[in-house]
């Protein structure tokens, strides 16, 4: 695929993520307070780190709750902790990437995206349901990851890499064994998909310590260096 096809393949993916209704106890973000924080991206999260022709996309859970999206206007927040975390694993393998602003627009040095897309309500801890899942990874995860066409696709604690699994036919298994998984698995498309932990506090502090990420990191570090 050329950047020119790519980059429209993309538009009307964003597009019809922001017409999108499917799921009941979701907003839209071109819903929420009226569309005037949406974007031209396929989630908020994109508006960090979203380069069309990264070699690295990352997957993450959802991106938050509609008092999250209001109160930063549609962007990611300087300082988060899961964030600044997920910026020092990146750089444990040589990627090194700003700290959001409000001022972000796409672009950077890899893309980053959300198994649900939507916003919750209920705060950023709220409970997520499996037809969101369904929903979203078959009308856009899928064909995001598709269309740009990565070396390395990495998804963040088990419902993301369960999302992606349902898309892409990948064998099913316990998590920690697919985490452990030292080749990854490889995506009809030829991307290798690495799942990982969560980086936020509570599953560093229960689940795999910062360290042990670490190490987990360094298998994606040597695919993209190869």
């Amino acid at each position: 695929m050329t950047p020119l096809d790519r980059t429209a393949s993309y538009a009307a993916l964003v597009a019809a993520r922001q017409l999108c209704r499917a799921c009941t106890g979701l907003i839209n973000p071109a819903a929420c307070d009226g569309g005037i924080h949406d974007s031209d991206a396929i989630g908020p999260w994109s508006l960090w780190q979203g380069n069309l022709n990264a070699d690295l996309v990352i997957v993450g859970q959802d991106w938050g709750d509609t008092g999250y999206f209001s109160a930063n206007k549609g962007h990611e927040k300087a300082g988060n902790p899961t964030n600044v975390t997920l910026m020092k694993l990146l750089a444990s393998i040589g990627i090194v990437i700003a700290v959001p602003t409000a001022d972000d627009a796409g672009g950077g040095a890899v893309f980053m995206t959300n198994a649900i897309l939507c916003l919750k309500d209920g705060g950023m801890q709220g409970d997520v349901r499996p037809e969101w899942f369904a929903n979203c990874g078959a009308r856009f995860l899928k064909p995001t990851i598709d269309v740009i066409s990565p070396k390395v696709v990495v998804t963040l604690e088990e419902r993301a890499y369960r999302a992606l699994v349902g898309g892409y036919g990948l064998p099913r298994m316990a998590f920690r064994t697919a985490v452990e998984r030292p080749e990854g698995f490889m995506l009809a498309s030829g991307t290798r998909c690495w799942p990982m932990y969560h980086c936020g506090a509570r599953i560093l502090n229960t689940h795999q310590p910062y360290e042990r990420q670490v190490r987990d990191w360094q298998r994606v570090g040597t695919a993209l260096e190869n």
